[in-house]
């Protein structure tokens, strides 16, 4: 298969750029494994959250420039990444979902644990609340689903507590989310809520857990359908936000199908299930790529998403240490006895998101998202910031020439 660009992983990076892509009449490849980590998306978007243990607060362009030089906002230049912050909001809206936040500074959200974490957007009707004192004080209803593992209520209502809240727990009586082990999937939970009866019941148990709460907490056992939610939210009558679950989520889940609907809908090709095993280079270029399946393609450009360690894009081995297993990339090297290495560890790139082997650049290969490393998502809290931003001004690269 022929194609202008081969987008090489289906993460948030990966379709990110290919939908932005194929919105500007680029005909793009996906080829995608799988979509195990986007299964971790919890609903909101951090962009840039903290900074050397202290939580951003002023906006993105000011906190940046105290970013250090290997940072990928870094590497592609501080006002070019401050440019694609709000092409990666007008995606989401483009692609029909509708985000809370004012798109300049953080709020805080709930992570599934009920710790607050800061954001940039937030999927419209998650609890947010504009700084992490505004949730001392606050009564809280959290809705529970018996037996259902993939919420921890305990922990979260402690940690929520440790805030400064009054936190109630209120179990949902519904028949059909009676749960037995082993603990089911927040999507298989879903669908069991359709129906006029079943969400009757379950607005039946919100309306009263929540009489004399400021907020109730569901957990989003039902956010890939959107039609079920809005029913829902027709039959309650108090304040109800859904409250992320642990992976895999709803959220992520709905994120995926979304993406490459608009992807298919606009002209692209998914290959799903499909690995790349080999490459064929052509001095500086990727000339093509082959997946153990036997499918071929043969890009005029390449688009490298695929994701850090937990991902699959980087791999560690007891001899060469970390290495990119798809083209043989240059990867900067971890000191064995620092775990925070590890961490930060990605591509080496030269120039806007080029990557190289053995010092030489391949001029037709971008990489972009946490395969460039530079930073420490888990703790900076920028993860899908520097997803979408590496995308969108890849794709803006790549439409350029």
């Amino acid at each position: 298969m022929q194609t202008d660009v081969a987008v090489v992983g289906g993460g948030l990076s990966g379709l990110t750029c290919a939908v932005a892509l194929a919105r500007r009449g680029k005909r793009v490849v996906l080829i995608t494994g799988g979509n195990p980590m986007l299964e971790q998306f919890s609903g909101s978007i951090g962009v840039l959250g903290t900074i050397g243990g202290s939580d951003v607060t002023d906006d993105f362009g000011k906190a940046a420039k105290r970013l250090d030089n290997e940072h990928p906002y870094r590497r592609i230049g501080i006002d070019r990444a401050r440019a694609a912050v709000p092409k990666a909001r007008e995606l989401f809206s483009y692609i029909g979902l509708r985000m809370s936040g004012n798109g300049k500074t953080n709020h805080w959200r709930l992570s599934p644990l009920g710790i607050v974490v800061p954001a940039w957007l937030s999927l419209d009707g998650y609890a947010t609340l504009e700084t992490p004192e505004a949730w001392q004080g606050k009564r809280l209803a959290l809705m529970t689903v018996p037996g259902y593992l993939d919420q921890a209520p305990q922990l979260v209502a402690h940690n929520l507590q440790a805030l400064g809240t009054q936190v109630t727990q209120h179990r949902l009586s519904l028949p059909q989310l009676q749960v037995t082990t082993p603990t089911p999937r927040p999507v298989t939970l879903s669908r069991k809520l359709d129906g006029r009866t079943a969400l009757s019941s379950l607005a039946n148990d919100i309306n009263t857990a929540g009489k004399d709460a400021d907020m109730v907490l569901m957990p989003a056992i039902m956010g890939d359908d959107e039609a079920a939610l809005a029913a829902l939210r027709r039959r309650v009558t108090v304040n109800m936000m859904l409250m992320p679950t642990l992976p895999p989520t709803t959220a992520g889940n709905h994120l995926n199908a979304t993406l490459q609907h608009y992807l298919k809908m606009l002209g692209g090709y998914v290959a799903t299930s499909q690995t790349v095993t080999s490459a064929t280079i052509d001095g500086d270029r990727v000339t093509s790529l082959s997946t153990g399946s036997g499918f071929e393609v043969t890009p005029q450009r390449v688009i490298l998403a695929t994701g850090h360690l937990a991902g699959g894009g980087l791999k560690a081995t007891p001899v060469d240490g970390v290495i990119e297993p798809v083209l043989g990339l240059d990867v900067s090297r971890p000191h064995p006895d620092v775990p925070e290495d590890f961490a930060t560890t990605g591509v080496i790139t030269q120039g806007d998101l080029v990557p190289t082997i053995n010092g030489k650049p391949l001029r037709n290969v971008l990489a972009i998202g946490s395969l460039l490393g530079g930073h420490d998502a888990a703790t900076m809290h920028d993860g899908e910031g520097v997803d979408m931003v590496t995308a969108i001004h890849a794709a803006e690269l790549v439409c350029s020439k």
